[in-house]
C-alpha cells in the first residue's frame, strides 16, 4: 500500500508523538511505502494563538499540503493522526477529494471532550458525551482553565460533527482501546467505522537485573493517581521501595506527600532508554490511574519487559491483561490492595516469576509488533474496500444511529 500520513507534533514530546514514529517503522518494515507530513506546534509560538485557532477547525496550508502530495503520486489511503491545532479535520475531506481511503485514529476522548478526558475536578465526568457540541466544556473552561481555548475545541468539534467529516468523509476511525470505542459510540459516531488497534510497542533494546523495586512511569498530574503508590509504600513496610518517573504540575505536592518516606524516590523525566531500563529492572510497573485511561502504553512496555503490571480498574487498563495473569488489578485509591500486592511481590518470588512468564506470553501473543500490523493492514484493507465498492457515503442506519 501508499500510505499518506499526518501528524501534528506537540511541543513536548507525548505519546501520540510516538506512537506516530512507531507505525511509520512498522508499515515501512513490512514494505509499505509511507509518506509523513509533520507539523511542530512549536510553530504556535511563532503564528499566535488566535491564528493557530482558526487552523484547527480549517488549516489552509495542511489541507494544501495534502492536496499536493495526493496529486503527486497514486496513494491508498489517507491516515491522519493528531491534527490539533495545526492540522485540522478538513485533510479528511481533501483525502474524500482524490479517491483515497480515509482513516482517523483516536487517541484520547478529544472529539467527545474539549480536554480529551473526561476527567475533571478530581472524577469522571461525562456532561458533555451526549451533547452535539461540548457546551458544558466551554463554561466550565476544561481545556487549560480557559473558556476562550475550550470554546475553540468546541467549535472544531462542532463544525465538523455539522459537515459530516467524520460520519460521511472518513472510512475509518481507529481507537487504542474497546473502552475508547464504547464512548465513541456513546457519543453519536458510527459504529461500524470504529475499528480497535492497540499502539505499537517494540520490544525494549534495554535490559536491566531484576532489583526489589516497583515503578510508576507517566506525567505527575492528579488523575494519574500518583499518591495511591506512594500511600501503599508507606503501608507495606520494610523493603518496598518506589521510584516514580516523570514530571508535571503534580510533582510538587505529590514530593511532600512522599516527605519522609525513604522507600519513595523520585526521578524526573528520563530518556527512553533509561526507562525501559528501570521498568525491566522492577518488580512491577505501577499504574495506579484515578481516571479512564485510553490505552496505557506503558504497560504493554512492562509486558514486553516481561514485568508485570499492577494496575487500577480504570478505563482500559483491565483489557491489558485479558484471560491471563500479567500482574493484578485493585481498585482506584485501594493502598491497602496494593499494599498487599507489593509486599506479596517481595515476598513470594514464585509468584512474581509466574506473572513475569504470563506477561511475556500476554505481549507476544495481542501487543508484539506482527499482531499490530496485521490489525492495522485488516482496518486499512476495510477502509480501501468501502472506497472501492462506492459505500462512502453514510448508510441509512448511520444516519439514524450518528451525530458525528
Amino acid at each position: 500500500m501508499k500510505i499518506l500520513m499526518l501528524h501534528s507534533r506537540y511541543q513536548q514530546l507525548g505519546g501520540e508523538d510516538i506512537e506516530t514514529e512507531c507505525e511509520v517503522k512498522l508499515l515501512r518494515e513490512a514494505g509499505h511505502e509511507v509518506v509523513l507530513i509533520e507539523f511542530d506546534n512549536r510553530l504556535v509560538e511563532e503564528i499566535g494563538r488566535l491564528r493557530a485557532a482558526a487552523r484547527s477547525i480549517w488549516s489552509v496550508p495542511a489541507v494544501r499540503a495534502v492536496r499536493e502530495q495526493l496529486h503527486q503520486g497514486e496513494f491508498d489511503l489517507l491516515h491522519v493522526q493528531n491534527y490539533l491545532p495545526l492540522v485540522s479535520p478538513g485533510v479528511l475531506r481533501a483525502g474524500r477529494e482524490f479517491g483515497v481511503a480515509t482513516v482517523q485514529s483516536l487517541h484520547n476522548y478529544r472529539l467527545l471532550c474539549t480536554n480529551a478526558k473526561l476527567f475533571r475536578d478530581g472524577q469522571t465526568c461525562e456532561t458533555c458525551l451526549n451533547q452535539p457540541v461540548p457546551i458544558s466544556g466551554v463554561l466550565r473552561g476544561c481545556y487549560r482553565n480557559s473558556r476562550l481555548a475550550s470554546a475553540t475545541i468546541a467549535t472544531m468539534i462542532g463544525v465538523h460533527r455539522a459537515m459530516g467529516t467524520w460520519s460521511r468523509y472518513t472510512d475509518a476511525l481507529i481507537t487504542v482501546s474497546d473502552h475508547v470505542r464504547e464512548k465513541y459510540i456513546a457519543g453519536g459516531f458510527p459504529e461500524a467505522r470504529l475499528h480497535v488497534k492497540p499502539n505499537v510497542i517494540f520490544p525494549p533494546k534495554a535490559e536491566g537485573r531484576l532489583r526489589d523495586q516497583f515503578v510508576v512511569v507517566g506525567r505527575l498530574t492528579r488523575e494519574k493517581g500518583v499518591e495511591t503508590a506512594i500511600e501503599a509504600v508507606r503501608l507495606a513496610g520494610e523493603g518496598v521501595r518506589l521510584k516514580i518517573i516523570g514530571a508535571g504540575e503534580d510533582e510538587a505536592r505529590l514530593r511532600q506527600r512522599a516527605e519522609g518516606l525513604a522507600g519513595v524516590a523520585f526521578t524526573g523525566a528520563l530518556r527512553p532508554v533509561e526507562v525501559e531500563t528501570e521498568i525491566a529492572s522492577s518488580l512491577a510497573l505501577i499504574m495506579p490511574a484515578s481516571w479512564d485511561e485510553p490505552f496505557g502504553r506503558t504497560g504493554v512496555e512492562a509486558f514486553a519487559a516481561e514485568t508485570p503490571v499492577f494496575g487500577t480498574r480504570r478505563g482500559a487498563i483491565p483489557e491489558l491483561f485479558g484471560d491471563t495473569l500479567p500482574g493484578a488489578l485493585f481498585d482506584c485509591g485501594d493502598t491497602v490492595e496494593l499494599a498487599r500486592l507489593m509486599r506479596r511481590a517481595v515476598d513470594d518470588r514464585a509468584w512474581t516469576a509466574s506473572l513475569r512468564l504470563a506477561a511475556g506470553r500476554r505481549y507476544a501473543d495481542h501487543f508484539a509488533p506482527a499482531a499490530v500490523l496485521a490489525r492495522t493492514e485488516g482496518i486499512y484493507a476495510t477502509a480501501i474496500a468501502r472506497v472501492r465498492h462506492g459505500d462512502r457515503l453514510t448508510s441509512a442506519a448511520d444516519r439514524n444511529k450518528s451525530r458525528a
